[in-house]
């Protein structure tokens, strides 16, 4: 059981990684620019996925509302801000992603980690 449970487990995490990517009309995306970006970090991640097929979780994504909303939401919402909050531009969004990188936490930063990080980068 516990080779099988082995063997299944990579599959069950992509599909739970699915889910949770697929959460954009809900609450899930996060309370704060940066914890947005870190979702959307993710779903982008989730696109290079080897437990599914090449091409199918973009696929999923263009040919659902999934994609576009979260298009529209996301990167946009933060374009809107990124000419009144230092932590919009895409310089320090970088910035703080190659921080998360390293980390080890670039799709699974909270926002106990990101407020120091992001306060520590705008000082």
């Amino acid at each position: 059981m516990y080779y099988a449970w082995l063997a299944l487990k990579p599959y069950a995490d992509g599909l739970a990684d699915l889910v949770k990517y697929s959460k954009v009309d809900t609450k899930k995306t996060g309370k704060s620019f940066a914890e947005q970006q870190i979702y959307y970090n993710g779903m982008k991640d989730l696109t290079n996925s080897m437990v599914f097929e090449e091409g199918e979780i973009q696929r999923f994504y263009d040919e659902t509302f999934i994609g576009r909303k979260t298009e529209n939401s996301i990167p946009f919402g933060a374009s809107i801000f990124s000419n009144l909050l230092f932590r919009n531009t895409d310089t320090f969004i970088k910035q703080y992603n190659s921080v998360l990188s390293l980390l080890g936490r670039k799709n699974n930063a909270n926002s106990k980690l990101l407020n120091p990080i992001i306060s520590g980068m705008e000082s």
